[in-house]
């Protein structure tokens, strides 16, 4: 997002890797508000780990737990139980991501060394260059990166997208076969 972001846990951090590449996720807020409610004579009050705002207008609120067993806490399961439910309310899902989804392999490794690049220099020509190679259908990331040019590919196509520009399936990885593609917004 271009902005310092501040993270409570390593975990987060590792989420964020993953949030700084994700094209469904236009922007994102950490710890963005606190909810406070009354529960019978119970007051509550819960602040999220992170808003993500996603590109088709809708918000997700996500909780970070390296691992959540809803019944080591039963207190702190209902809490959360009923934050989802006024989130639902408000019309914001509600998600909470443990350690193993986050650090899963290979896509982790793939997310950290794509976001590792979000600051490296873009130029118009690297965006023509781009749109004009992937106008017509997703290519693998081998042939989307003996199409480009300069001195550097491999930065300039991971820095294109956190620049939301393409989008490259990490799903498995990044493997010669991986499939990069243009978001709609970009082949306007």
């Amino acid at each position: 997002m271009g902005a310092t972001i501040p993270w409570e846990s390593r975990l987060e951090l590792h989420d964020l890797y993953r949030v700084e590449v994700d094209p469904a996720i236009c922007s994102y807020g950490v710890q963005p508000e606190t909810l406070y409610w009354r529960n019978g004579e119970m007051r509550r009050r819960y602040t999220p780990d992170r808003l993500d705002v996603l590109a088709d207008g809708s918000e997700r609120i996500i909780e970070v737990k390296d691992v959540f067993d809803p019944a080591a806490d039963p207190d702190y399961t209902e809490k959360l139980s009923q934050a989802a439910l006024i989130y639902k309310a408000l019309g914001r899902s509600f998600e909470i991501r443990d350690g193993a989804a986050i650090r899963s392999e290979p896509s982790f490794s793939a997310f950290e060394e794509v976001q590792a690049y979000r600051r490296a220099i873009v130029t118009v020509d690297d965006i023509a260059g781009i749109q004009r190679c992937l106008r017509s259908r997703p290519l693998p990331i081998c042939e989307v990166l003996r199409s480009m040019r300069g001195a550097h590919p491999r930065p300039t196509l991971f820095a294109l997208m956190t620049r939301r520009v393409v989008s490259i399936d990490l799903t498995f990885g990044l493997k010669d076969a991986t499939l990069v593609s243009l978001i709609e917004s970009a082949q306007r």
